[in-house]
């Protein structure tokens, strides 16, 4: 369980996310290392750290979402 307390750690220090929405990335993240506990979380542990949330505009979308991995950066439609 040492990986979710880093990982929670990590959320924590994120200036990048609100309070919401850190406590919906852990939620998520629990959920999937109790369905699937053999999954190392050691990489997303690391990219949480300073994960960005973006918004896509409806003329340079290419769906609801798009994850950019060199800025680690989430945009989302709204």
């Amino acid at each position: 369980m040492g990986s979710m307390d880093e990982i929670k750690s990590n959320l924590s220090s994120n200036p990048n996310l609100t309070d919401e929405i850190r406590e919906k990335l852990f939620d998520l993240v629990s959920i999937f290392h109790k369905k699937i506990p053999e999954v190392s979380l050691a990489r997303l542990n690391d990219r949480l750290k300073d994960l960005k949330f973006g918004k896509i505009g409806k003329f340079e979308r290419r769906g609801t979402y798009y994850y950019d991995v060199f800025k680690n950066e989430i945009f989302l439609m709204i």
